[in-house]
């Protein structure tokens, strides 16, 4: 269902692609709509499990660096609460 509720239905095609990430090979299902235009390509959770990633994207030390703020525009107070 779309966004706005309207049902449709489209072409979908699935295809598995090795992916070679520092001398691993994930194997990574895609899911291409042959009618989009301009999308780009997300590799999603089952991606990041495939590959064993772990996301820590709470470290006190990533959030002293600066790194939120500058993603987030400096539009977050940031303080050390642990």
């Amino acid at each position: 269902m779309m966004a706005d509720g309207i049902r449709q239905t489209i072409t979908a095609l699935r295809t598995v692609v090795d992916l070679y990430i520092e001398g691993k090979v994930i194997p990574t299902e895609f899911l291409v709509l042959p009618e989009a235009k301009g999308n780009k390509t997300l590799l999603g959770l089952d991606f990041l499990n495939a590959a064993e990633i772990v996301l820590d994207s709470f470290l006190t030390s990533r959030v002293e660096n600066g790194i939120f703020p500058k993603i987030l525009g400096n539009s977050t107070n940031f303080s050390r609460s642990l």
